[in-house]
């Protein structure tokens, strides 16, 4: 196509104040007159420049609109409080905006794409750079916004943009937009859904592993696309190697919204940035870091279980987006907000790109899984028995658009059993002796004690009658009584030589029998060597005689018989 000679590069500017109100859309108006009517490869918009000051640059979008009413979103969540845009120029011959540091000064590569202008539009007319913050009390201004049009406008270079995304064209009958209107943004509503985390939960010993599925329940498709721009922990690296140090090499990413236009089967659309996502070179895929969160938390009086105290976590789940189920055939996955099931979709199956490569998506009524084996598990570290709620999120950061910002999360209760229970105590020994002695209590396992009597260790010895507890994470023990042995009230032991004699030889080997007076029985009993315990439990024990007089002594219910060993004559 001829371009004339004057068409070689043009600016149209404005210059003035116009301030930014929280909450507001305002408008910036550039008129454009005198190019050729149609924009393309060969001429069209090369660059869009602007001076914004701002309190928050995080929470500002900039967007420009042409004259037919396409829109390419420039800025959108850059920069940091307080750091202005001075001098500021976004062109897909530009720099990422994450490789460098606020304030911007320069040339960067714009949230969308610049290049969706120069597609055959007519450029002769109004433009509007809008400028919108959601946050309150943010302040701020335009000064100063100018877009030049250029023979050979850039396409992009090696650090980032050269990869457009899919280009069409995007053609499809039928569409229908929410409310019966007759142009939209045909925008995705991701969801988190409770039937699969209730059908499907695993519970082990410290250990809960769920299923999680994030249905698209909105009216266009959730999908995404890796433009050429990668980094190594923060610095630009080239998109085909991986990164040294166990590094996950980051890749930066662009939603594709379609945009319903009235009166035309050819759909619009519009890129925006969706930050950066870990890129498998080897696999050749992406994976969206952060698509979905899951937890283990204990109900409070707050409605929104999202702030309930976590007793489990598990790490945030990265997946690929794709279309593994539909919802018509997989009722109870996906519901509306009222939690009603939902079978029929106004633009079911609409989309264009699916699967674990570098161009994904999730269509409008269909959902992508992720299986027990497949998600990182919620560890139940020192967690009880008892009933919580697994609260799952899709998309928690925010980060794609979405119609519906507000459902994609869900909470199921879920009653473990295979926990940690109150914790038992068991005894050395039933009671004491009238005459003094101790004996050992000993709390079931557990991650930390706090005994009655202010003891923080497993077992402790307690020579005193009372009753004794134990508290742990998961609750007190029943009390346990310790009392005096009642005379006679437990049998007396006699102790016999099976073989050998005494007085022995050093050397020769004696056997002792203990055995309980009146029928008794008893589950373990300690020998001892002049006081030293052998670490014997049965009812025999074997002593080596030595060249002096030893003491064997045999202990049951804290009742002891002495058996003086005579010293070799």
């Amino acid at each position: 196509m001829y371009v004339p000679f004057f068409a070689k590069a043009q600016t149209f500017s404005w210059s003035g104040y116009s301030p930014i109100i929280a909450t507001h859309i305002d408008t910036v108006f550039i008129p454009v007159s005198g190019l050729p009517t149609v924009l393309n490869t060969s001429f069209g918009v090369s660059k869009v420049c602007f001076d914004i000051s701002h309190s928050d640059k995080t929470n500002l979008t900039v967007l420009l609109v042409s004259p037919g009413g396409n829109s390419v979103i420039l800025v959108e969540g850059q920069g940091s409080p307080g750091n202005n845009f001075s001098g500021t120029c976004v062109g897909m011959d530009g720099v990422p905006f994450q490789s460098v540091v606020p304030p911007f000064s320069g040339t960067f590569l714009p949230t969308g794409n610049l290049s969706n202008f120069n597609s055959g539009i007519d450029p002769n007319g109004t433009w509007m750079l809008l400028t919108s913050d959601n946050v309150n009390p943010d302040t701020g201004s335009v000064r100063f916004a100018s877009i030049t049009f250029s023979n050979d406008p850039p396409q992009g270079n090696g650090l980032g943009g050269n990869n457009l995304g899919p280009q069409g064209p995007f053609i499809k009958p039928g569409l229908v937009c929410p409310g019966g209107a007759s142009g939209c943004d045909l925008l995705p509503d991701m969801t988190a859904s409770a039937f699969d985390i209730q059908t499907s939960f695993q519970e082990t010993p410290g250990v809960l592993r769920i299923s999680n599925s994030t249905p698209n329940i909105g009216y266009g498709p959730l999908e995404i696309f890796g433009i050429d721009s990668c980094f190594c922990n923060g610095v630009p690296s080239p998109c085909n190697q991986t990164c040294t140090n166990g590094v996950q090499l980051q890749h930066i990413i662009r939603q594709r919204v379609y945009r319903k236009i009235p009166g035309t089967d050819t759909l619009g659309f519009y890129d925006r940035d969706a930050g950066r996502m870990t890129y498998h070179p080897e696999h050749g895929h992406l994976h969206v870091d952060h698509w979905a969160d899951f937890t283990l938390r204990s109900a409070t009086s707050d409605p929104d279980p999202r702030n309930w105290p976590i007793v489990g976590t598990s790490v945030k789940q990265s997946y690929c987006l794709i279309n593994l189920r539909t919802c018509p055939g997989s009722p109870g996955y996906c519901v509306d907000n009222n939690g009603n099931n939902i079978s029929t979709f106004p633009n079911y199956g609409f989309g264009y790109y699916s699967g674990c490569g570098m161009n994904q998506g999730i269509y409008p009524g269909y959902f992508d899984v992720y299986s027990t084996g497949l998600n990182e598990p919620i560890l139940l570290d020192n967690v009880c028995n008892g009933t919580y709620y697994v609260v799952s999120i899709t998309d928690p950061n925010n980060i794609f658009l979405e119609s519906d910002e507000t459902n994609n999360w869900a909470v199921v209760p879920v009653t473990l059993t295979r926990q940690q229970s109150n914790p038992t105590i068991t005894s050395s020994s039933p009671y004491l002796c009238p005459n003094g002695g101790n004996i050992v209590l000993t709390a079931s396992t557990a991650s930390s004690y706090l005994w009655s009597t202010g003891e923080t260790t497993q077992s402790i010895t307690v020579s005193d009658t009372g009753s004794y507890t134990v508290n742990i994470p998961c609750g007190t023990s029943q009390p346990f009584p310790v009392t005096y042995l009642p005379q006679g009230a437990a049998p007396a032991l006699s102790i016999a030589i099976t073989n050998g004699s005494l007085p022995a030889c050093p050397g020769s080997k004696i056997t002792f029998k203990a055995t309980p007076v009146n029928g008794g029985t008893t589950p373990a009993y300690q020998w001892k060597v002049d006081d030293v315990n052998m670490g014997s439990s049965s009812d025999t024990f074997t002593l080596t005689a030595s060249t002096n007089g030893q003491v064997v002594s045999c202990t049951y219910f804290q009742y002891q018989l002495l058996c003086q060993l005579a010293a070799p004559g």
